[in-house]
């Protein structure tokens, strides 16, 4: 976990907790691993500008400012979300999974904490890549597929989170929904690796696509309530 400490220019620097966290790694390694990351650009990634390591060897990064509440937050102050908010940003974040696992590059610590959106509905994901060059630094090393069924699993728990809280789930979600929330026990990935891990986030993104324009289509038709009357 990281605490925010300052800004640098227009960015923000986030830094550990404790020097503990990434006692005894390779530092070297470790910069050079998270400034692969930075090569990824993403309309939803927030960007890291620069990552070393201070003199007690506490971990900094410095990311992009963005004004926005980690989705941890929004949902302690509000029910359950509509499904439609919920495949949108589900499609966001699996846009920036469908990215970075193409290039080989997992998040490995996903949750709400490190879902940022802002007053205006924009998301960005933090913290990319640094919890799985961490443990890779540490030798708790894991196969890639395990790392992107993490993810999966991770956006499986995520969207069950905001469709339900901690209750069931409700009824009459779509499918595409359900099928997310399944993430969450068995993701896809285990049968052929990163194809089907793709395939499956390609599939949410397309399906959340048609969802969210057929509800907007929907709400913009005078005659829609109408015709279901």
């Amino acid at each position: 976990s990281y605490l925010v400490t300052g800004k640098v220019g227009n960015d923000v620097l986030w830094l550990t907790r404790t020097p503990e966290t990434v006692d005894k790694v390779d530092q070297a390694g470790v910069v050079d691993a998270l400034r692969d990351t930075q090569a990824l650009t993403h309309d939803n990634l927030l960007a890291l500008r620069d990552v070393g390591f201070s003199s007690n060897g506490n971990l900094y990064l410095v990311h992009e400012f963005f004004n926005g509440t980690s989705l941890k937050t929004i949902l302690e102050k509000n029910d359950p979300l509509f499904w439609v908010a919920v495949m949108g940003i589900c499609h966001e974040i699996c846009s920036v999974l469908a990215l970075s696992h193409d290039r080989g590059v997992t998040h490995g610590e996903l949750n709400s904490s490190s879902i940022l959106i802002n007053e205006h509905g924009h998301l960005k994901v933090r913290g990319l890549g640094t919890q799985s060059v961490l443990d890779t630094a540490r030798g708790e090393i894991s196969l890639a597929g395990s790392q992107r069924e993490a993810d999966m699993k991770a956006v499986g728990r995520l969207v069950r989170s905001m469709v339900s809280g901690q209750g069931e789930l409700p009824q009459g979600l779509p499918s595409v929904v359900e099928r997310v929330c399944e993430w969450e026990q068995a993701p896809v990935t285990a049968q052929k690796g990163v194809d089907v891990s793709l395939e499956a986030l390609r599939m949410v993104l397309s399906h959340a696509a048609t969802d969210i324009a057929g509800r907007e289509k929907h709400d913009r038709d005078p005659n829609s309530e109408r015709r279901t009357q």
